[in-house]
């Protein structure tokens, strides 16, 4: 192919007449004109139709602005003794509350760029120098923020940052639980390739799964909580000036505000702390069961206050009333235009208790007293570590008085001072350990009450078959009396009424052995040992007996004459010691011991009665039991014998581990002619039971003689 010769522009005649076509590019701008007429005529008629048609409806939606559902506490139900007063309320208080993204620590970092945009103006905006150094001011400023807040608040600032650490750990875990099942629901379902495919097939598969159904590709949005959007209760009961302060200095203290809620107080401070318990944040677990209320709304959301407890826990659905639901307007802004009431709230009920608050709180001064003292005995090995004292109604097991030492107040609970709760929650002492259902011991000479019984119902002995003690059973060196370890001699001729008033251990080991391990161990667990007592307290021990089988026949045999005297591995609870001693007072029955006062339940005599146990069997235990007060040779005669209330008791002095102080028991029953109340009292690691439980079980008789029960 030969090229083209070069045109000579010289020779062309611009003279001809020829026509050239050209493109009329004015025709074209008129079509495209029309064309964007006809659209915009479209989107204006749709507009003037919209108005016209929706126009008054639409406008007033956008003035009504956004609605938001808002569920707000009842106030609970109040605990109150037998007598009405309140052991525990709900009482309105002022409550310092900071924004969570004020709160989370380091700061959201969408939230910090947005604020810090916000207190600049355009032209700052541009300049990075302007914003890095607003930045840096802001940080200080959140800084300056927690520094003042726990000031102002009373709170100690360890405890304003512990606060601080655990709401923002409960939220992210439930934002990521949140997340979480999101991602799982929306997980896109596998798509396995096809066996045979066209090329043209698998081309647009890979495409889909590239751009639509590949979750790396477009990743997910993470769902913000409510939680982080909200305010959170940092500090309570807030002085009125502190809250003016606050109200009045927005500016200084953004993120921030106080309310008026209900907060849960204990008038009585910690008298019946155990009992009554305490309340803290509902955990996470419990948000994450959903549980719904009749209309399906959730039963605890996060800040929620539920029992920790006491009865506050044991009586939780009774006390926590139902929820009201409030209807918030707000403006396009988020600010709150007005509220509508959708749902009442319902308080909860209140609880009242068998409980005589005069008596309970005497019976914990005693134990405060008891255990003062033996602290000033200055005792190296075994002090007096703690106690409990019960009185219950022999008939009904109703709980007059359940008191437990040392104590706490439960208002140091639930005002959440973290260094004061972690102070109890590691106190050597057990300060929280509601000693009458939870501290299990080895019951001592207590323990002989029973093995009474056992002896007499099995006819291993007769009621009036005399014994010689000489202070040991076999050797001088073991299984002894404390009369003899004391003074070298021993009871001499005894019955079964003289070996329960003196406590007479080498009587018991000497019929152990006839009465026999299994029938022993079967009358433990007719009088209740070994068994919860079914109190309505959360967290009841239920003990221990000795097991059945052991190696051999002679450690057997020892170890039953030590659980005959309440030895061995045999462990019990104040209470039921106190539902024995009820036993042995009503003819037999064991009650059920209870705080809730009812009336049907408190009109009738309750409680099983024990298998096989008569009415003479008791009448001789009790008279041994009198004449350990009575009798010049009883173990309380000196400590009870000049009671004018007339009383019948069984002391106990247990052996601890090595190297501390025996348990101290007394258990009894009173008046004697009319029996109407049991009486428990124990002092862990008291010494001698007739000195020290003896001294406050005299104490308690009389001021229960004060207050009319005898």
């Amino acid at each position: 192919m030969q090229p083209h010769p070069p045109v000579d522009w010289h020779t062309v005649d611009l003279t001809s007449n020829r026509s050239v076509a050209l493109v009329d590019s004015c025709r074209r701008m008129r079509w495209l004109l029309a064309a964007f007429l006809l659209a915009l005529a479209i989107i204006g008629s749709r507009a003037v139709w919209l108005e016209v048609t929706s126009g008054p409806q639409a406008r007033r939606l956008a003035a009504q602005g956004k609605t938001r559902d808002v569920r707000l506490p009842a106030a609970r139900g109040r605990l109150l003794a037998s007598d009405g007063t309140v052991l525990a309320v709900d009482q309105p208080m002022v409550t310092l509350e900071v924004h969570y993204r004020y709160l989370q620590q380091p700061p959201d970092e969408a939230w910090f760029r947005q604020q810090v945009r916000r207190r600049l103006s355009a032209a700052e905006r541009a300049d990075p120098a302007q914003v890095a150094r607003e930045a840096r001011a802001f940080r200080v400023e959140l800084a300056e923020l927690h520094r003042s807040l726990p000031r102002m608040a009373g709170v100690s600032a360890e405890a304003w940052a512990q606060r601080r650490q655990r709401i923002q750990i409960r939220v992210e875990r439930i934002a990521q639980s949140v997340n979480a099942r999101h991602r799982e629901r929306n997980r896109p379902p596998a798509n396995p390739a096809p066996a045979s495919e066209s090329t043209w097939a698998w081309l647009r598969r890979q495409i889909r799964e590239a751009l639509v159904d590949s979750p790396t590709a477009l990743p997910m949005p993470r769902i913000i909580v409510r939680e982080q959007l909200d305010y959170h209760r940092m500090a309570e009961d807030i002085r009125p000036s502190v809250a003016e302060q606050l109200a009045d200095r927005t500016e200084v203290f953004p993120g921030v505000r106080c309310t008026v809620r209900t907060g849960r107080r204990y008038p009585q401070g910690a008298v019946a702390g155990h009992l009554v318990g305490y309340l803290g944040v509902v955990g996470a677990d419990e948000l994450a069961l959903r549980q719904v209320e009749p209309e399906g709304a959730p039963l605890y959301e996060a800040e929620d206050l539920t029992g920790r407890a006491g009865l506050e826990r044991l009586y939780e659905d009774r006390l926590r009333g139902t929820k009201s639901v409030v209807r918030e307007r707000l403006d396009r802004h988020g600010r709150r235009l007005g509220a509508e009431v959708l749902v009442p709230a319902t308080s909860g009920a209140d609880v009242q208790l068998t409980l005589d608050l005069k008596l309970q709180a005497s019976a914990e001064q005693l134990l405060d007293r008891a255990i003062h003292l033996g602290r000033l005995r200055g005792e190296q090995h075994g002090l007096t570590s703690g106690g409990a004292v019960v009185v219950m109604d022999i008939d009904n097991g109703a709980l007059l008085a359940c008191a437990s030492a040392p104590r706490f107040d439960p208002n140091t609970m639930v005002r959440g001072d973290a260094q004061q709760v972690s102070k109890l929650l590691n106190a050597r002492d057990g300060v929280l350990l509601c000693r009458p259902i939870q501290m299990a011991i080895p019951p001592g000479s207590v323990m002989k009450v029973a093995t009474a019984l056992a002896l007499l119902e099995t006819g291993t002995v007769a009621a009036d078959e005399p014994f010689r003690c000489q202070g040991y059973l076999h050797r001088p060196t073991s299984q002894r009396c404390a009369l003899y370890r004391q003074f070298g001699i021993g009871h001499d001729r005894v019955a079964l009424v003289d070996a329960l008033a003196k406590s007479c251990n080498v009587y018991f080991f000497h019929y152990a052995e006839p009465l026999g391990r299994e029938a022993l161990l079967g009358w433990m667990q007719r009088v209740g040992f070994g068994q919860p007592t079914g109190i309505d307290l959360p967290g009841e021990l239920s003990g221990q007996i000795p097991g059945l089988r052991l190696p051999d026949d002679q450690t057997a045999l020892t170890d039953t004459q030590a659980a005959a005297i309440g030895q061995s591995t045999l462990l019990v609870t104040p209470l039921q010691v106190a539902r024995l001693m009820a036993a042995v007072a009503n003819g037999g029955r064991l009650p059920r011991p209870h705080l809730l006062a009812d009336g049907d339940r408190q009109s009738r005599a309750t409680g099983d009665p024990i298998p096989g146990l008569s009415a003479d069997s008791l009448a001789v235990v009790r008279q041994g039991m009198r004449q350990a007060v009575t009798s010049v040779g009883g173990t309380v005669h000196r400590q009870l014998g000049a009671l004018q209330a007339p009383v019948a008791v069984k002391t106990g002095t247990a052996q601890a581990a090595a190297g501390r102080r025996e348990h101290a028991w007394i258990a009894g029953f009173a008046p004697v002619d009319r029996p109407r109340y049991a009486l428990v009292v124990v002092l862990e690691h008291g010494g001698d039971a007739a000195q020290t439980a003896g001294a406050a079980t005299r104490d308690l008789v009389r001021r229960m003689a004060a207050l009319g029960y005898f």
